[in-house]
């Protein structure tokens, strides 16, 4: 554990949530925004659900979360003197290693993997919904930057042998000279908040004029509703396709495409690299369109 000074920890002196003594302890840590931006910064006065969910939208920043406890000692973590009269929390002499468990999907683990060993900078969250950062100041306004990291992830997933066995899923967060010298509140509860979820899409009854599709959460397999106006047929060139109607079902998740012509190559994908539905979830398209051709 690693202890921080803040001169009472009031917001004149960067830093208004832990009171007194303040404590960065890294088995609080449940979570991660990434960033592959290393000037991105978050205005403290703007940590909102409508600000964090555009930056996730445009691919900004990534939401990682779920992590459990750091295993043991966190190593190369120490305290040091900004100069200013406050201490802020640093690794000398390498970089900080701390293990985490992460339950992840099947489907999380791919996402992950594309994260390994790539040099990402990071705002860790707490469990009180706290992001942390280094504190600066521009203008009247005071901002947090992120830390240079990367994340060690298993080359493959983990098995039981027995019943009994107990899986761990070890991610390794590396922090490149950690300088934490503030976590803020969130402005609202982390919960309501995912990732991008990346979706599936299949076809199905395809006729000489029409197709039926079938929208799914690409982690679980849910039927994704509601996303009728958000669904986009291209053609073989890929432009837009005019006049055709897509309607969705009475099947959850399945959407019903006519006004299409006999005999041609289209494909199929989410209007805009990420939609939110009416729910507020966030949705990533298809790396590639789902081609099909119509009877």
């Amino acid at each position: 554990m690693a202890e921080v000074y803040q001169d009472l920890c009031t917001v004149g002196n960067l830093n208004d949530i832990y009171a007194g003594k303040c404590v960065f302890d890294a088995k609080m840590v449940t979570g991660f925004f990434v960033t592959q931006n290393p000037n991105l910064k978050l205005n403290l006065a703007e940590l909102d659900q409508t600000t964090i969910k555009n930056l996730l939208k445009n691919r900004s920043l990534y939401l990682l979360k779920g992590f459990k406890g750091a295993e043991g000692e966190v190593s190369g973590i120490q305290t040091g003197a900004t100069g200013y009269g406050n201490n802020v929390i640093v690794s000398r002499g390498g970089n900080a290693n701390i293990v985490y468990d992460y339950p992840y999907t099947l489907c999380t683990f791919r996402q992950l993997q594309d994260w390994h060993n790539v040099q990402v900078y990071v705002f860790p969250i707490d469990d009180a919904w706290r992001v942390g950062g280094r504190i600066v100041k521009e203008g009247n306004d005071y901002f947090l930057r992120p830390i240079k990291s990367t994340f060690g992830v298993l080359e493959y997933l983990p098995f039981k042998f027995n019943e009994t066995d107990v899986v761990v899923n070890p991610v390794t967060w590396l922090a490149d000279k950690i300088k934490i010298n503030h976590f803020q509140e969130l402005q609202f509860d982390l919960e309501d908040v995912d990732g991008v979820i990346p979706v599936e899409i299949a076809t199905s009854n395809i006729t000489s004029t029409g197709v039926t599709l079938t929208v799914t959460a690409g982690c679980n397999g849910t039927p994704v509703t509601g996303i009728a106006n958000s669904i986009q047929i291209l053609d073989s060139s890929g432009d837009v396709v005019g006049g055709t109607t897509i309607t969705e079902s009475t099947t959850l998740g399945t959407y019903t495409v006519t006004g299409l012509t006999t005999g041609e190559d289209y494909s199929v994908n989410l209007s805009s690299d990420v939609i939110e539905d009416a729910l507020g979830t966030l949705y990533g398209a298809l790396e590639t369109g789902l081609a099909f051709t119509t009877a």
